[in-house]
């Protein structure tokens, strides 16, 4: 999600070399449609979650990355 989120902010994120970012970022979703941390800074000022675990801000990012590409397609 770090790659997709500042091309789709930029109006690239159907660019043709992401598709695998994007079959990456659909793997880390779990059955209730939320994403699972996977990694996390040992030393972080606040703490982002419990890695392996459903994570919010996680959820609300990828969710944004997907509706910035979407919106990016219909202009």
């Amino acid at each position: 999600m770090e790659i997709l989120y500042p091309f789709s902010k930029m109006g690239l994120g159907n660019h043709p070399r992401l598709p695998r970012a994007w079959q990456i970022l659909q793997s880390k979703k779990d059955a209730d449609v939320r994403y699972i941390l996977d990694n996390a800074p040992g030393q972080a000022l606040l703490k982002p979650g419990k890695r392996g675990e459903a994570n919010k801000r996680i959820t609300f990012y990828a969710m944004l990355t997907k509706k910035l590409c979407t919106t990016q397609e219909t202009a």
